[in-house]
C-alpha cells in the first residue's frame, strides 16, 4: 500500500480534519463574500416564506423580528468563533500535528461546527434580505 499524504487542502473549513492539518482560519467577513456568491439556499426557507406569506404591515415586521433574532445568533456565534480561534492558536502552539495522525480534538470540531453555524447564519440572513428587498402588492393575500 502506498504512502499517502494527506494535506489540509483536502478538506473544507466545515470539516474538522481541516484545522487538525493547520487549514487557515476563515475570517467571519471572508465566510460572508463565500456565501453570498453560493447558489446554496437557507435550510430555513420554507419557515421564510410562511412569513413572508402573511399579510402587510404582519409580513414586514416578522421578517424584521427574525432578522434581528438571527443577527444575533450570527454575533454570537462569532464572539463563538473567535474563542476557538484562540484555542487552535493554543492547541497548534502546544501540540504540533501528531504522527501517526490520531482523531481530531475538541477544539477542531468546535472550529468546524461553529464555522458551519455561520455560514448557514449569513445564508439565513441572504435569504431574508432578498425577501425583504421584494415589494409585496397591495392586494396580494
Amino acid at each position: 500500500m502506498e504512502n499517502q499524504t494527506v494535506i489540509s487542502s483536502d478538506y473544507s473549513p466545515s470539516h474538522p480534519w481541516y484545522y487538525y492539518l493547520g487549514g487557515a482560519v476563515i475570517l467571519p467577513k471572508q465566510i460572508k463574500q463565500m456565501v453570498m456568491i453560493k447558489d446554496q439556499e437557507s435550510y430555513r426557507a420554507d419557515d421564510f416564506e410562511k412569513l413572508n406569506s402573511r399579510a402587510e404591515p404582519r409580513r414586514s415586521e416578522s421578517l424584521r423580528l427574525m432578522k434581528e433574532k438571527i443577527m444575533q445568533e450570527l454575533a454570537r456565534d462569532i464572539s463563538g468563533y473567535r474563542r476557538a480561534v484562540r484555542e487552535l492558536k493554543i492547541w497548534h502552539a502546544q501540540d504540533p500535528l501528531p504522527e501517526p495522525f490520531q482523531s481530531c480534538n475538541d477544539v477542531h470540531t468546535s472550529m468546524s461546527l461553529i464555522y458551519n453555524h455561520i455560514c448557514n447564519d449569513f445564508m439565513h440572513l441572504k435569504y431574508l434580505d432578498n425577501l425583504a428587498s421584494k415589494q409585496m402588492d397591495l392586494f396580494d393575500l
